[in-house]
């Protein structure tokens, strides 16, 4: 779809941030609730620099919080998992906290604040790890993610990206939410697991997001609307080549 062609797209530099916006349960419940009621209605509106802006209404919010809650769900997280995310503010993040947190799996949020130490305590459990290549300045998420976990840069095929990692034997897979394809690292989007059968999560197992960093967290509500954000102009007829 052309929502899942975007997913990679979404996740660019947007600026300078004073705060990092976690996304709750009572979030993903407002959601569902929301959904039913006005599916058709704008849920999220981001922009990004230098990509075009993404737009959800509930539905389409929805529908991309349930494929990568369905997606993390097939790769066999056990308790003692955790997902980290090493990201910007963006569409993708929004939706791993939400997807991740629908299917039960301890979630761990990092930005550009967070330091060596932070990043290595955060990954002791984690199972996946999800980065934003242009997080630090000349891609230096990249650079640190390689001196973490040296194994990557033997990994170049799409199949062949199960980590095997000597400093954390637990983490499994590492994606990215950018453009290029990256050694040991798959694009954001091919977690997405788009399926007419989908499982039954309960509420009583939704998890809370853990921030990790030194900015001011600030909890995530929806609709969450970018003033920045216009929508495309479309050209009259008669201007069309």
């Amino acid at each position: 779809s052309s929502l899942t062609r975007a997913m990679p797209r979404l996740c660019r530099l947007l600026g300078s941030r004073s705060m990092a916006f976690v996304a709750s349960s009572r979030a993903l419940k407002d959601l569902a609730k929301r959904n039913a009621e006005f599916p058709h209605m704008d849920a999220l509106k981001m922009v990004t620099d230098g990509a075009d802006p993404v737009m959800f209404t509930y539905k389409e919010l929805d529908k991309q919080v349930n494929a990568f809650a369905e997606g993390i769900n097939e790769l066999a997280f056990k308790p003692r998992h955790s997902l980290v995310l090493w990201v910007h503010d963006c569409a993708e993040s929004i939706v791993a906290q939400m997807g991740a947190s629908k299917a039960g799996i301890r979630v761990k949020l990092l930005d550009a604040s967070a330091t060596d130490e932070q990043l290595i305590k955060s990954l002791d459990d984690a199972r996946m790890l999800i980065v934003s290549p242009t997080l630090l300045p000349e891609e230096g998420t990249l650079t640190k993610i390689e001196e973490l976990i040296p194994e990557i840069k033997r990994k170049y095929r799409v199949n062949d990206n199960i980590i095997a990692s000597a400093m954390f034997p637990g983490l499994r897979f590492i994606h990215n939410t950018g453009f290029e394809r990256y050694p040991g690292m798959l694009k954001f989007s091919h977690i997405l697991l788009y399926t007419k059968r989908m499982t039954d999560f309960s509420e009583e197992k939704f998890t809370e997001v853990q921030y990790v960093g030194n900015e001011e967290a600030k909890e995530f509500s929806l609709p969450h609307i970018d003033p920045n954000v216009k929508m495309p102009v479309t050209a009259d007829a008669e201007d069309v080549c």
